[in-house]
């Protein structure tokens, strides 16, 4: 065979596996701007900022420069200045000028390109209550006060570092709306049935997504189209929804099949313990039925080793910590309130709830269900 035609398939060889390489460092370079680097400019910049360092480093020991002439170089070569006072005389010098400068001008361009973005994208919203949310981690459904209520909770749990949007509907009052905006919350108004509503609060991005509507059917028509998008994702995000009746909650956690189910009751301390942890919701949720209410009890630790108790508005005094049991606070309550009240559970942490006997010893802070019965005491 011709020695020419030899070097031909040779050369073409090493193009297409040039050519795989360097498809590969294409697909890396995309999935790490996509997954880790493409989701805040701070990233970018972090990276942008690593990226300089390491080759004012090279570059340096190549052309031979101080390490701050060096930086200045990549600098200038950067954003596109471009003095022409330091220049690159070496091969490999010129090779490093390119990288920078395709590298380095597209990563400053994109971390701009999302910090304008995501500035425009919040005052868009601040106004109009409209528009799309990028990156949302909590998503509250419902026209209920009981979602500012919630997402004061929230707020407070997790500070500012989870972003949480309200989608609710177009009649909901102003004075909430004005509420949950002074706490940071994103406000989404349109058609709660309506699968494009929960598009633009970008529905696909949440973790985790609150249903609380004022009435159990609400609630349900909420969830068969919060539902309806599980598919579209690879993790599913937990889906709990508040109801006002045994048979709202039947429907939605065996017809319609939410993660958790919570009755509207537990708004209040122990519904953040619910929201955190599916399995004490389930487990209150069990707890309330056949049971005509459910109460908080919280006790708090005051000076001299004294612990008091609040119910409801009314904080009395219980005794020394180390002699307060179940059976005693159940009996206290129930005279405060006037109705048979049992002390059932306590709820220490997110992930420590469990049922209490009459004799248990009771720690202080501890946050206690009890079961209230209306019939008065006679």
């Amino acid at each position: 065979m011709d020695q020419s035609v030899l070097k031909v398939r040779e050369l073409t060889y090493k193009l297409r596996k040039l050519n795989r390489s360097l498809r590969s460092v294409y697909l890396w370079l995309l999935w790490l701007y996509s997954t880790i680097l493409g989701r805040t400019p701070i990233m970018l910049i972090l990276f942008l900022v690593a990226f300089v360092w390491i080759f004012s480093n090279i570059y340096a020991r190549i052309e031979h420069l101080n390490f701050f002439n060096a930086i200045y170089w990549i600098i200038i070569t950067i954003t596109t200045v471009g003095y022409g006072d330091i220049v690159p005389h070496t091969m490999i010098g010129k090779l490093i000028a390119m990288v920078v400068a395709i590298t380095g001008f597209s990563t400053l361009t994109v971390a701009l390109s999302l910090a304008a973005h995501n500035v425009v994208s919040k005052a868009i919203l601040e106004r109009e209550g409209g528009g799309k949310v990028r990156g949302t981690n909590i998503l509250l459904v419902g026209t209920s006060p009981a979602c500012v209520d919630i997402a004061e909770r929230l707020r407070k749990l997790t500070g500012k570092s989870s972003r949480i949007v309200w989608v609710t509907s177009p009649e909901t009052p102003d004075k909430y709306v004005l509420n949950a905006r002074s706490l940071g919350v994103m406000i989404i108004k349109g058609d709660l049935t309506h699968l494009d509503t929960y598009y633009r609060a970008d529905i696909l991005t949440c973790n985790k997504i609150i249903i609380c509507g004022s009435s159990d059917k609400e609630n349900v028509a909420s969830a068969l189209v919060v539902k309806s998008v599980e598919g579209k994702r690879i993790y599913p995000p937990t889906i709990i929804s508040l109801s006002y009746t045994s048979q709202g909650e039947k429907i939605l956690s065996e017809l319609v099949n939410v993660d958790v189910v919570v009755p509207s009751k537990l708004i209040g301390g122990l519904f953040m313990e619910s929201f955190s942890d599916p399995v004490a919701a389930m487990f209150l949720s069990a707890l309330s039925e056949g049971h005509p209410n459910l109460l908080e009890i919280k006790l708090m630790e005051g000076p001299l080793g004294l612990v008091f108790m609040r119910v409801g508005n009314k904080v009395v005094p219980l005794g020394r910590k180390d002699n307060i049991t179940a059976e005693r606070v159940s009996k206290l309550a129930s005279k405060i309130r006037g109705t048979k009240v049992y002390v059932v559970a306590r709820v220490k942490s997110v992930m420590d709830i469990e049922p209490l006997k009459p004799f248990d010893y009771l720690d202080p802070n501890d946050i206690l269900v009890a079961v209230e019965f209306k019939s008065e005491i006679t």
